[in-house]
């Protein structure tokens, strides 16, 4: 099928017309909404107010695009206007109009004049919504996570679930804002351990990280192995600060040596292994040199990801021959069973 050229309409509307509007947004092809304080919102207020917002607000037709192109993907969404970008100012609009914690006399009566110039996609492939919004953010600071997940793929918007289903237990790690969509990154680090399909995980430029999304489908091997590992992840915030973020990247080593081929019986069990592996490990950093977390970050300079690859094999053949060493100890004191449906 020929790809659609996109084609879109230039409005001025007001911001009582966009606020009537029923828009939303697509998690997967869109920035994570980060809170706005009140002193922002009120410098926001009086922008707007005195006629200062210029930036084009962009919402994607989904009515239109369906009836252009006949894809019914179209219909999934529950709102009629999909922001591809706008959606914090579109959000701090209606704080400032309708949040009591500002100014009362700012009403939507105070907007009814003001006009926002507004960009309408009415024609595009469905599947370009993720990479239209990455084109058009190009020049602001996205990091490389940011356009992995907003490609509107179905391992992106799995991962984006897992991320806030599990937002808690990774806000103890990494702080509570998922700014550059930093939990995003450290699952699908850990999913690319888990697969072994790369002996550098860490280290993927966008385009090696864009085909990495596409290529893989969310499984039952996926959710068990991420069940698991958040379970880790919990008990990594218990330990010292400066190893927990360590054992968070490395942990997948191990449970790659155990799934699918076995099942792990019991949150009791896994904790037994889990604390197998730290003494393991606390015992080997005494005469090893150990990259610091920061380095498995998702950077693509030469010289950290050939440091990444080094430790990548390293931890491959460390962790493998932990596991099989261990492996016969795990089975008889019943932490692990052969999976039978193998």
């Amino acid at each position: 099928m020929e790809k659609l050229f996109q084609k879109a309409e230039n409005k001025d509307l007001s911001v009582s017309k966009i606020l009537n509007m029923k828009t939303g947004v697509n998690l997967d092809t869109q920035r994570v909404l980060n809170d706005i304080d009140v002193n922002s919102l009120d410098t926001f207020a009086h922008n707007l107010l005195y006629g200062r917002i210029h930036q084009n607000i962009t919402l994607v037709d989904t009515q239109s695009c369906y009836e252009n192109s006949q894809d019914p993907r179209w219909n999934n969404f529950n709102y009629e206007f999909l922001i591809q970008d706008g959606q914090h100012r579109i959000d701090m609009m209606k704080r400032v109009v309708f949040n009591k914690e500002l100014q009362k006399s700012i009403t939507l009566e105070n907007f009814s004049n003001i006009k926002i110039p507004v960009r309408v996609i009415t024609q595009m492939d469905f599947d370009d919504l993720g990479d239209t919004f990455v084109a058009n953010n190009s020049g602001t600071a996205l990091t490389r996570q940011d356009k992995l997940t907003f490609l509107n793929t179905n391992l992106g918007n799995w991962i984006v679930t897992q991320s806030n289903k599990h937002s808690k237990i990774m806000g103890q790690l990494l702080g509570n804002l998922n700014s550059g969509r930093r939990w995003d990154n450290k699952i699908r680090i850990a999913l690319q351990i888990f697969l072994n399909q790369n002996p550098y995980s860490y280290d993927y430029g966008y385009e090696a990280g864009k085909e990495f999304y596409k290529r893989n489908q969310p499984n039952e091997n996926f959710q068990v192995f991420l069940e698991h590992w958040f379970k880790c992840v919990e008990f990594s915030n218990q330990l010292e600060k400066k190893n927990s973020k360590q054992y968070v990247i490395l942990i997948p080593y191990v449970l790659r040596g155990i799934l699918p081929n076995f099942i792990i019986t019991s949150n009791d069990s896994l904790k037994f292994i889990f604390d197998d592996f730290v003494n393991y490990h606390k015992s080997q950093i005494r005469t090893k040199a150990i990259i610091s977390f920061e380095d498995l970050s998702i950077s693509y300079s030469e010289g950290i990801q050939d440091r990444g690859r080094k430790f990548s094999q390293l931890k491959n053949k460390e962790f493998n021959t932990f596991v099989g060493n261990r492996l016969n100890e795990w089975k008889s004191k019943g932490y692990i069973v052969k999976n039978k449906w193998l």
